[in-house]
């Protein structure tokens, strides 16, 4: 025989269930214990009928007369009653009864629970059975004294039994008379030492005698039962109160109704789910006993709370909605109503379900889906051509919605569950009824728009098409390029949380972008909808300005679509916009239909929702609610601007001079030497060494030179003809190879203004020596008198070494160019308004700047560190773009665009419009994998996949400039060059910040025209001054986040976050001073930050504010399971991470 068989694992789990472990808490000694009846009802509907005997006997052998536990005891005589008593025993059923009859004179719980048992057994057995002469005598013995549930037992057991109609009556009037006095009872009830087997006794009593209550106390009644609904602490009481209530609420009045309504709907709020989760059933069922405008007025009201409450209850109110409608069939036979009526009611339930499968809320997605299935799909109460009549309305609005979201995530099998109901209701229908059909609207509306953000005024309109009959597709148009933006996937969930209650509005693909302005996009367009009459949705100021409607007239051109045109009302509108409107409307060959917004909602603009936002305000009724919950929660909008901003390029001319004119030796002979001709002093070197002036000039005050470079090259062999000095050209042949640049003086006027001026003079000088071949750079002054300690401070910081010996009272400096080092200093450009031109922020960043340069320094002495100042590389790439272009770097009086288009795939140009030329940013990012193992190019968080992005990029027609900051090893130009040769893009060129040899070589082998504002032959490193500092800046890591904030999980490519491998050839001293002077600057630039915001908000800049002072907020990646606490300041993370640093420093001075 087996070691464990059925029977002995039933009597193993029966021990299990009344005798738990000592160590199981009271409490769930209860739980488990209650189970028992649900466990034994399981087993005998599961089990074969032949076993029945074999598992009743071993449930009997753990009941015993003598047992003295009470919760034992009330446990046992709980799950008697789900026991096959037809199928039993004579024998068994004796046992049972003997067992249950030692009980009717027990404390009032037992007794109930023990009179609830037999009422159970007599009901299932019926009055002919010969085993209950213990049971009568018991009833028989009538007494005066006994409590409503003992008499209400009773009363029912002898009326099973079909007793003498003395017995049955005495029992019947002791329950009248308590009619009389239903306070007591309510009263009872509520009291938490009543036991629950007498409260569900009591409320049985009253759904029974329902009638007979007067209709003075029903109100109170049905007010009891709901708070019975809403606090009971066991389940069965609770729902036992809500079959009474819902048996009640016929005999209510219409305001009685609403009043229990409203009481039920206020539970919804109640602290623990446990207790809240039952009610929605009940209420869900109650709301169809409203009259029709006070369940319209409710059904409005769930629509906001649906979208408004807490995350806790907004899937209560999802779920009574999910009952109203699953119940929805029965109400027209308690008020008849019109199709009409009846059907648009249903829509709205529909919608509120919908917009609950919209929310950003995971869990409460996964609610509505679930009620979804459950309630509708799997309904047993629903007919299939019911369901066939909802599956129509919602089965293309679920698709699209579900699409929205990633199905593979935790809530999967809930989904699935889900998904099975509907296919199951699929199968079922094309079982019994055949092939599902279905009718099409014959008209769609296509409305494009930025919708940044969707608006109440965007949603009247597409309530105002609906209402036509049209299918609307809402379009998230890309093509308003001057426009700065908000990422498109958080717009497009800003739109489908507005719109997801609305039933026939759909997002269009992101996949199919659509140029009105493109007739090959009007042409795809018109073949999308084949089989509809499509319409184009406007408003009258697009028409006005739109150039697209000033083309010539063509068979795909814009004047061939159907159009829907939102007038402004004449009160805003001139008479010349409205004659305009009217002259293009006559070109259009289409149909053209005319209408018209509330004025009030044509004053909602979406400058005045940012406004409000800037300042905290409420936006519910500029927006939809869901969408202002969204909004605050990703702190979207908050500090951005509507429009980009246009590069200001510098009044800065660079010119380099190797023929002196008369004129240009004057005017610097005059700088040099005041009132000197510079020939007298300095003419026989410069002719002799062939000396070049690079020279710098302000345009704005018509070409005044601010500054200048004097610069020759020499060969190694003519070292001694340059320095007439052994001990510098001994020196300077042990570390120079080939051609040397010799700078030989560096002038700054007094009278300038621009910062950075010699840190720019230099990088240009150097830059220059770069482009030709140049290895080796002196700075040796022969040119002026004057020594700045601000020059030899810049010398130092590009790594310049003072070279030990003396050269006739002139210090001598060089530098090793054969291998460099770059810096971009672009803090500044990621920072927003106002803090990017705050005086003392920018002073802050200027001084971390030097100890950052001359970190850098440290890590290869005595090599170049070229540092590149933003604004300097926007000033010339802008120039080169233009020029490529064929424009002007001036912005034009009256517009004029070029025929290129500039496409920045980078870091360069973030919210930046080039003068003259459409610039559309391909949104790129470099994404580490979470062990950094390596990485790979994708899309920037929240925008659309490259190829979509590009796809955009190729309606509008047009040959581009790539643009980017730095083309070295070519990460990005290989990741996006192949998408645009895909989509037969022409790339007419590109144009970098800083080309090196290599970039260069990569191009040349692709055969692609290519340029930069800066050249270096041989880059060693690079570096962006805003990566190297957390919460400023960094690269994406590949791991998914729960956070609801627009902040991206990145990593700073220095200590403590990552061994930075990518800097070879140098000791970890250097790279841990590098890391440590990195912190530290950040630190220091985000105390400042922080500081001054203080100052204009009057709050603190926290970690979760981060995005209202950065254009890419960011925080460093921790791993999986850690979490920032978003209220505290950012500065704070910081200083922790540099104690993390300093703990591993001893690390650096052990030996490899």
């Amino acid at each position: 025989q087996p070691d464990m068989d059925s029977i002995r694992l039933w009597d193993k789990y029966l021990n299990m269930i009344l005798n738990p472990d000592h160590k199981v808490i009271d409490q769930h000694k209860i739980w488990i214990g209650y189970s028992l009846k649900t466990v034994v009802g399981t087993l005998i509907n599961k089990s074969n009928k032949k076993y029945y005997n074999n598992y009743i006997d071993t449930f009997l052998k753990h009941i015993s007369p003598e047992e003295t536990n009470r919760d034992k005891i009330f446990i046992i005589l709980d799950a008697l009653w789900r026991l096959p008593y037809p199928d039993m025993s004579k024998h068994q059923i004796e046992k049972i009864i003997d067992y249950v009859s030692n009980f009717f004179e027990a404390d009032l719980e037992t007794t109930v629970i023990a009179l609830d048992t037999t009422e159970r057994i007599t009901f299932l057995l019926g009055c002919d059975t010969p085993y209950f002469e213990k049971i009568i005598n018991f009833l028989s013995d009538l007494k005066n004294d006994e409590e409503l549930a003992v008499y209400y037992l009773k009363y029912k057991i002898s009326q099973y039994l079909k007793l003498e109609s003395t017995i049955t009556e005495f029992y019947k009037n002791k329950l009248h008379d308590y009619s009389d006095d239903l306070s007591e009872i309510f009263l009872m009830n509520l009291k938490s030492a009543v036991p629950w087997i007498v409260k569900s006794t009591n409320v049985k009593y009253v759904e029974e005698f329902i009638h007979d209550i007067s209709p003075i106390s029903r109100l109170h009644t049905a007010t009891h039962l709901c708070n019975l609904v809403k606090v009971s602490a066991v389940e069965y009481v609770r729902n036992q109160a809500g079959r009474a209530l819902l048996s009640l609420a016929p005999l209510l009045s219409i305001d009685q109704r609403n009043d229990v309504a409203i009481e039920l709907l206020r539970g919804l709020d109640i602290e623990g789910y446990e207790f809240s989760k039952y009610i929605p059933r009940y209420l869900g069922e109650l709301m169809l006993y409203l009259h029709p405008k006070e369940l319209d007025e409710s059904i409005d009201d769930y629509e906001i709370y649906a979208k408004d409450r807490s995350s806790r209850t907004i899937p209560l109110m999802l779920n009574t909605v999910a009952f109203i409608i699953e119940h929805y069939n029965s109400y027209p036979q308690r008020f008849p109503e019109s199709k009409k009526v009846y059907d648009a009611r249903l829509e709205k339930m529909i919608g509120i379900l919908m917009a609950g499968l919209s929310n950003y809320d995971e869990s409460i997605r996964q609610e509505a889906f679930y009620f979804i299935g459950k309630n509708i799909f799997n309904s047993e109460v629903l007919s299939l051509e019911e369901k066939h009549y909802i599956f129509k309305k919602i089965n293309k609005k679920l698709l699209t919605l579900l699409s929205e979201k990633d199905l593979t995530d935790v809530f999967f099998i809930s989904n699935s569950a889900s998904l099975n109901h509907i296919y199951r209701f699929i199968s079922d229908y094309t079982f019994f009824n055949g092939e599902m059909k279905y009718v099409d609207k014959t008209k769609a509306a296509f409305f494009p728009g930025t919708f940044d953000p969707f608006s109440v005024g965007h949603k009247q309109i597409v309530k105002e098409i609906k209402s036509l009959g049209f299918e609307v597709y809402l379009a998230l148009d890309e093509f308003s390029w001057s426009k700065k933006t908000q990422p498109r996937l958080y717009r497009r969930q800003i739109a489908n949380l507005s719109i997801a209650d609305e039933l026939n509005v759909y997002l269009f693909p992101d996949d199919i972008p659509i140029n009105i302005a493109n007739n090959n996009d009007i042409a795809a367009l018109k073949s999308l909808f084949a089989n509809k009459d499509i319409y184009l949705v406007v408003g009258s100021d697009v028409i006005i300005n739109a150039s697209a409607y000033n083309k010539r007239v063509t068979k795909s051109s814009i004047h061939s679509l159907n159009h829907i045109i939102f007038k402004r009302s004449s009160s805003i509108s001139s008479e010349k916009e409205e004659a305009k409107t009217e002259e293009i409307s006559n070109k259009i060959k289409g149909d053209v239909i005319q209408l018209k917004l509330p004025i009030h909602m044509e004053d909602i603009s979406s400058s005045l929702i940012r406004e409000h936002i800037d300042e905290n305000r409420d936006i519910s009724k500029l927006v939809d609610p869901m969408a202002q919950k969204f909004i605050y929660e990703y702190n979207l909008y908050l500090r951005e601007p509507q429009y980009k901003t246009l590069i200001q390029t510098k009044s800065l001319e660079i010119d380099i001079i190797s023929n002196l004119t008369s004129q240009i030796r004057d005017e610097i002979g005059h700088h040099i030497f005041v009132h000197t001709d510079l020939y007298k002093n300095a003419g026989e070197d410069i002719n002799e060494k062939n000396i070049k002036f690079l020279i710098i000039r302000d345009a704005s005050t018509k070409g005044k030179i601010l500054g200048f470079s004097a610069f020759h090259f020499i060969k190694l062999t003519e070292l001694y003809r340059e320095f007439k000095n052994t001990q510098v050209t001994e020196h300077i042949r042990e570390v120079a190879s080939g051609k040397i640049l010799i700078i030989d003086g560096i002038y700054i006027n007094q009278e300038n203004t621009h910062s950075d001026l010699e840190q720019i003079i230099i990088t240009e000088t150097l830059a220059h020596g770069l482009e030709e071949d140049l290895t080796y750079a002196v700075y040796h002054n022969i040119l002026t008198n004057v020594d700045s300690k601000q020059i030899y401070e810049i010398l130092d910081l590009q790594g310049f070494i003072k070279l030990p010996v003396d050269n006739q009272g002139h210090d001598v400096y060089g530098v090793d160019m054969r291998k460099t080092v770059s810096l971009m200093l672009n803090v500044k450009s990621f920072l927003k308004e106002p803090f990017n031109e705050n005086d003392r922020i920018m002073s802050v960043a200027n001084d971390t700047r030097k100890r950052l340069q001359k970190s850098l320094t440290t890590l290869y002495p005595g090599s170049l560190v070229l540092t590149f100042n933003n604004a300097m590389l926007h000033h010339k790439l802008t120039k080169k773009i233009c020029e490529a272009n064929g424009v002007s770097n001036v912005p034009y009086d009256k517009k004029e665009l070029g025929e290129l288009m500039c496409v920045p795939f980078g870091n360069f140009l973030q919210g930046k419009i080039v003068p003259n030329t459409v610039t559309k940013s391909l949104h790129t990012e470099k994404m580490f994998y979470p062990d950094l193992s390596g990485f790979k190019i994708g899309e920037y968080p929240n925008y659309p996949t490259l190829i979509d992005q590009i796809k955009t990029i190729k309606s509008f027609d047009r040959s581009v400039i790539l643009v980017d900051d730095l083309l070295h090893k070519g990460y990005r130009i290989k990741a996006i060059e192949p998408l645009f040769r895909k989509e037969n893009i022409i790339i007419q060129k590109t144009i970098v910040g800083i080309l090196s040899g290599r970039g260069k070589e990569i191009m040349d082998v692709k055969g692609r025209d290519v340029d930069g504002a800066y050249f270096i032959p041989n880059l060693r490193l690079w570096f962006n001054e805003n990566l190297m500092y957390p919460f400023l800046g960094g690269d994406t890591i590949l791991r998914s986040s729960s956070e609801k904030l627009s902040l991206i999980q990145s990593v700073n490519l220095i200590l403590p976050y990552v061994a930075p491998s990518f800097i070879k050839e140098t000791d970890r001293k250097a790279i841990f001073d590098l890391s440590l002077v990195c912190l530290e600057n950040a630190r220091d630039i985000m105390v400042a930050i922080e500081r001054e915001y203080q100052k204009i908000y009057e709050r603190t800049l926290t970690l979760g504010r981060l995005s209202e002072i950065t254009i890419s907020a960011r925080y460093p990646d921790k791993g999986n399971d850690l979490k920032y606490n978003f209220n505290v300041k950012p500065s704070v993370y910081i200083k922790n991470d540099i104690d993390e640093l300093i703990r591993i420093k001893d690390i650096v001075d052990q030996r490899e």
